[in-house]
């Protein structure tokens, strides 16, 4: 396992499977797999997805059916187009992250998010302060991690957070106030349930798995860093959050389950002000969650 590479790498099935069986599993480094497990949880969405029932369900249908309208309309380019499928099935992929040109220090940063882990924080976190330390433009910096965070819900990266909070808190003050929380009209608009808007289901999946990380970490902030400005923020943030709920005309559950995820988290740590949702509108999803504001 080498993380340097830089270019794609084809493995015939076969040719794996056979290493597979013969391989001496005593030799592992678990360091190594631990390093390249975060560096794809972090760079590839299909690594860092929470299994989702319904996303799968989607997913397989869609396949299905677009299989069938091909075999009807042309039953030639679907067997060309199967045969193709199963040599594609056949090869394992890695990608190239060196695309880019960007500068030094931000290349060193990322490079060194992708890689650090529990067992070698001390060591690679000390390399991260010190690039967060003499950095020109910590709002790229603070961007970049809201990146991994969104991603992978990890405490070690809300560590570099807090250098960056100790550094510069009116950049943070300045980003949670303008963090973009509010679901995107077209979730709203279209039914993303529906067959015809898969890829838009898809879309709202990684949306909402971005923010209810980041509000996790805005949490985690606050019990770690007592500071009544961020407080206020994710108070007025709260409010807002409320006055959309109350707003909310033939919304769809998914819609308000969002928002009411979002208030469960920050009720962690800031009282939630009261609020009225008729749940006769909504599945039995939505009454799930309310009920966890009672417990």
């Amino acid at each position: 396992m080498n993380n340097d590479d830089n270019d794609i790498i084809k493995i015939d099935l076969d040719i794996f499977q056979k290493k597979v069986k013969n391989y001496n599993y005593n030799d592992i480094n678990i360091d190594a797999l631990n390093k390249k497990k975060s560096y794809l949880i972090a760079k590839f969405s299909c690594f860092n997805e929470k299994y989702d029932s319904k996303f799968l369900w989607e997913k397989k249908k869609m396949k299905k059916n677009v299989f069938k309208s091909n075999w009807n309309t042309n039953k030639s380019n679907t067997n060309h187009h199967f045969e193709q499928q199963i040599n594609n099935d056949k090869k394992l992929y890695t990608f190239t992250t060196n695309k880019f040109n960007i500068n030094k220090d931000k290349k060193s940063f990322i490079s060194l998010l992708n890689k650090i882990s529990n067992n070698n924080k001390d060591t690679i976190g000390n390399n991260i302060k010190d690039i967060i330390k003499n950095y020109d433009n910590i709002e790229e910096l603070l961007d970049i991690i809201y990146i991994y965070i969104g991603k992978n819900n990890d405490k070690i990266y809300v560590e570099f957070l807090k250098d960056i909070i100790n550094i510069n808190k009116d950049i943070f003050y300045n980003s949670l106030k303008n963090i973009k929380y509010i679901i995107n009209e077209k979730y709203i608009k279209n039914n993303i349930l529906l067959d015809e808007n898969y890829d838009d289901f898809c879309d709202f999946q990684k949306d909402k798995t971005k923010y209810l990380n980041l509000f996790d970490s805005f949490i985690m902030i606050i019990n770690d860093i007592k500071d009544n400005n961020i407080i206020n923020i994710v108070e007025n943030i709260s409010n807002n959050i409320i006055s959309i709920i109350d707003n909310l005309e033939n919304a769809k559950s998914y819609i308000i389950n969002y928002y009411l995820e979002l208030l469960l988290i920050i009720k962690k740590k800031i009282d939630i002000n009261k609020f009225n949702i008729d749940i006769s509108k909504y599945d039995k999803s939505t009454k799930f969650i309310l009920d966890k504001f009672n417990l």
